[in-house]
């Protein structure tokens, strides 16, 4: 990424001092610092050693935060392709791929253009004055917080905030539909245009169409890939096994790295990661960690904190922070000399996981079941609350008009599709993305527009199965789709019948609250007391507990915590509080 931190001068009330040593807490190096009219800018680079500044201070001023790359040039001719660019039309280039903030600025006036799909994350205070891509650093400037109560129970219930809102009111998440004025600073809307997605007449026709389309892609990234060295993370699924056979087929395997995360006992997807790379002859690495049932209170605390810096703050269902792979060290370690990761984000919009088919429900009562109570199941106290958050995040969905949401629409496969890959990228699972970016360049293939739009015009053909992925991988590199997944079968044959019909027919068949009871039934339970055995670990988890007890959201938190996906969100909200408790007015 590295950072960005931009605040007004004349704006007396805010401890600029205090977030310039939250960036220093983060391990960021000396930041180039620059004036414009009443505004003053931070800029850090990206941390790891060997990354250059993401600046061009010519006849204007531009700076780059997160990874942006033009087709076939390298980080720099990305960066000087970007600037001409600006320069000629006063615009970005329309090609450009990757998750990013690019700021110009010349005559005193700021222009700041975002990715498309707002993945990466800049933060406001409430009253437009300071500005950053990072959330804490806001926080720490800022003298008083106050609990946004609902954002804080779509976080718990759904693992996810959607729209701009924060779980402290006084900062907000920009995006699209965030109309901002500010005096000096134009913030310049970048729409991904949905009614580009191409129409195929078959399902042959369409695979060739998505191998066409990741093929010009990778392609296209390549100088990039070969400039930096390429570290990817696989486990038994399908999406990191499309993306590696991508990341063979189009940059061998010298600049290549694969890693998986370390586990003390047996694991199906460790196993499978391993076999798949000796079976590819690339270098395998995994880095020993602490189980959370081994950690001692000091390292548990000592991992919350290294959590909560690496993901700025914010909580998300795949980020446990108390696991040592959600820190900035345990990455740093991953990747060494390596400088450009990849995630297999977005990889769903090439399968029907969903099994939808026959049953189109309407917009509302989707976001019901399929959001409000995927994870969660019965855990509110009353039945009004769940229907309050349930509207809650139906009426900021709407705000999304270039995706075409409308308030009486039906909810085919498409439209979740459009969902996964737009909005719930921003709201939950592009987290990870921003966190890697602050130390070295990172990409989400699939996640990417241009990807999604033609992966979107092959609905259609997805059917009720997941084999449309499975296909492709096998397309790509037959050899490497015979190794069995972790769904217990290889891509080269392929889900079965028998696997997918039954839940084919649960999905579409079934009242919506008997599959939502379900899935609750099917998902497996926390007992954080079976985990570890440690008392004063045990002791600081019921007070984390309590913390988020105090705030009186209408959710029963006992429940919460027998989820298996949703009670590290409880704990991590708790540490939130906890740090900055002086500050927060409940």
């Amino acid at each position: 990424m590295g950072a960005i931190f931009i605040h007004n001068k004349t704006n007396y009330s805010f401890r600029v001092d205090k977030s310039l040593e939250y960036f220093e807490k983060q391990n960021f190096g000396t930041p180039f610092r620059f004036n414009s009219g009443s505004w003053e800018l931070y800029y850090y680079p990206k941390k790891l050693p060997g990354s250059r500044p993401q600046v061009i201070a010519g006849k204007k001023l531009m700076i780059v935060c997160g990874t942006a790359v033009m087709p076939h040039k390298t980080s720099n001719e990305s960066l000087r392709g970007i600037y001409e660019c600006f320069c000629d039309t006063g615009n970005i280039p329309g090609n450009l791929s990757g998750n990013y903030f690019i700021l110009f600025q010349s005559d005193n006036s700021i222009k700041i253009f975002t990715d498309p799909v707002n993945v990466f994350s800049i933060f406001l205070t409430e009253d437009r004055n300071v500005f950053s891509s990072s959330f804490i650093a806001l926080v720490s400037g800022l003298d008083s917080l106050h609990i946004n109560r609902m954002a804080v129970t779509e976080n718990i219930v759904t693992g996810s905030v959607t729209g701009n809102e924060t779980v402290f009111n006084e900062v907000i998440r920009l995006n699209n539909n965030l109309n901002i004025k500010i005096e000096g600073i134009e913030f310049v809307p970048n729409f991904v245009n949905y009614a580009e997605i191409p129409q195929f007449r078959s399902r042959q026709e369409s695979i060739k169409a998505q191998i066409n389309i990741l093929d010009e892609y990778f392609e296209g990234i390549k100088p990039l890939a070969l400039e930096n060295g390429v570290d990817t993370g696989l486990t038994g699924g399908y999406d990191s096994r499309l993306l590696l056979v991508l990341i063979l087929r189009h940059f061998g395997r010298s600049s290549l790295q694969i890693h998986s995360h370390y586990r003390n006992q047996e694991n199906r997807d460790f196993s499978i990661a391993e076999k798949l790379a000796g079976k590819a002859e690339i270098p395998f690495k995994t880095i020993p960690v602490k189980n959370f049932n081994d950690l001692s209170l000091k390292e548990f605390t000592d991992t919350f904190e290294k959590s909560l810096i690496f993901n700025d703050g914010q909580i998300r269902t795949n980020s446990y922070w108390y696991e040592q792979y959600n820190t900035e060290d345990y990455r740093r370690e991953i990747l060494k000399e390596k400088r450009l990761g990849f995630h297999g984000i977005g990889g769903e919009i090439f399968r029907n996981q969903e099994r939808a088919g026959m049953r189109n429900p309407d917009f509302r009562s989707w976001i019901k079941y399929y959001v409000v109570k995927r994870y969660a199941g019965e855990v509110f106290y009353d039945r009004a609350d769940e229907e309050n958050l349930t509207d809650y995040i139906f009426e900021k969905l709407v705000l999304y008009k270039e995706l075409g949401f409308k308030k009486h629409m039906k909810i085919d496969l498409r439209i979740r599709k459009m969902y996964m890959n737009h909005i719930y990228l921003q709201a939950n699972r592009g987290l990870r993305t921003n966190a890697e970016n602050k130390l070295a360049y990172f990409l989400s293939p699939f996640a990417e527009p241009l990807i999604s739009k033609t992966a979107l015009g092959a609905t259609p053909f997805l059917g009720i199965s997941m084999n449309y992925e499975s296909d492709l991988i096998n397309f790509l590199n037959g050899d490497l789709a015979q190794i069995e997944s972790s769904y217990g079968y290889s891509f080269n044959k392929g889900e079965s019948i028998l696997n997918y019909f039954p839940y084919y027919l649960i999905e579409n068949l079934l009242p919506l609250k008997f599959i939502s009871g379900l899935r609750i039934i099917k998902s497996k339970r926390n007992n954080y007391s079976n985990q570890n055995e440690n008392k004063e670990v045990l002791s600081y988890i019921n007070h984390l507990t309590d913390r988020v007890k105090e705030l009186g959201i209408p959710v029963n938190i006992e429940k919460i915590l027998l989820r298996r996906d949703l009670a590290h969100l409880v704990l991590s909200t708790g540490y939130l509080l906890d740090k900055f408790e002086d500050k927060i007015i409940i």
